[in-house]
């Protein structure tokens, strides 16, 4: 399978939701909806199943977390120094640009180009990353934001993190699908057969809400912070985790491949989020998602050439 077959039915389904909701034929609620379903829901349901079913290595390769996110904290520090250098940004801002430059689209964009490319087992290895994925990198920007203020702030906002974290549909829905996996449960046929329809809706459901989505933000403000932030996502995150996981590592194939491929993702929402948390660079990080989604149809095919996958 070449690239333009992986990523055609994940390009052509968010094109279809972006088109629908621009054309106004759902309104902001029905798209808000399409979206709590799909990131609520359908995906957790996908996420149990597949951690339910993976089969899991009997020696866990710590090289790998250590290959991504090595690069992501790399990313997120060089992305720190450019908003000081280059922007003159204090610490709160600099945190927004560090989220935007190192935090992935792991999971919209990530679960189906991971799935088309690498098909079901290269979705345990993604699946790890995101499973500590906000714990690292909200950590790092809370710290970032803070570290000219008061230490214990930070301490409050991790503690109430990791509760965030633990109540989450997505952690949830993992945490589940270890219990269910290491305890050898089986389900009753006809539910485990609803559970699999349940989510085949996911990834069609996740790629129509990201379209819709994206009809939301604007090119606005300065787009220098924006592009700084896009090209450090798509274009060195990705160079650098491939040396990592290639080189220095040397890992299974399909675990760096999964790795890099990870890294590879346009700036995830939350980033924006974070933005809107810290509230500041808010238009500069909705920015950069539009441009690095639009921007990473040719990275990330660029990516799908480079790695060994044939």
């Amino acid at each position: 399978m070449n690239f333009i077959d992986i990523l055609f039915p994940v390009l052509a389904i968010a094109l279809t939701g972006f088109f629908v909701a621009k054309r106004g034929w759902l309104n902001k609620q029905e798209c808000a909806s399409i979206a709590k379903f799909a990131f609520h829901y359908a995906i957790p349901i996908l996420l149990f199943l597949s951690t339910s079913r993976a089969k899991f290595p009997p020696d866990m390769n710590f090289a790998f977390l250590a290959s991504y996110y090595i690069g992501a904290v790399v990313i997120f520090l060089l992305a720190l120094f450019l908003a000081r250098l280059i922007l003159n940004y204090d610490a709160r801002q600099q945190s927004v640009i560090g989220m935007g430059a190192a935090y992935s689209n792991s999971t919209i964009v990530g679960v189906p180009v991971c799935l088309q490319a690498l098909g079901q087992d290269g979705l345990l290895p993604l699946f790890i990353i995101v499973s500590i994925h906000n714990l690292v990198m909200f950590s790092m920007g809370t710290f970032a934001a803070e570290r000219d203020t008061a230490s214990g702030s930070f301490l409050k906002h991790l503690i109430h993190l990791v509760k965030q974290l633990l109540t989450s549909p997505i952690t949830f829905s993992l945490i589940a699908g270890l219990i269910v996996n290491f305890s050898g449960l089986e389900f009753y046929p006809p539910v485990e057969k609803a559970i699999e329809f349940f989510s085949e809706a996911a990834v069609p459901m996740a790629l129509f809400a990201l379209g819709t989505t994206l009809t939301g933000y604007r090119i606005a403000g300065q787009l220098l912070p924006s592009i700084i932030m896009s090209v450090l996502k798509i274009v060195v995150m990705p160079a650098l985790v491939w040396l990592l996981a290639f080189k220095v590592f040397t890992l299974p194939v399909l675990w760096a491949s999964a790795a890099v491929i990870a890294s590879a993702m346009p700036v995830g929402v939350s980033a924006y989020v974070f933005a809107q948390r810290i509230e500041e660079c808010e238009p500069q990080v909705a920015a950069s998602i539009v441009i690095s989604t639009i921007a990473s149809l040719g990275t990330i095919s660029v990516v799908l050439m480079a790695l060994p996958l044939h």
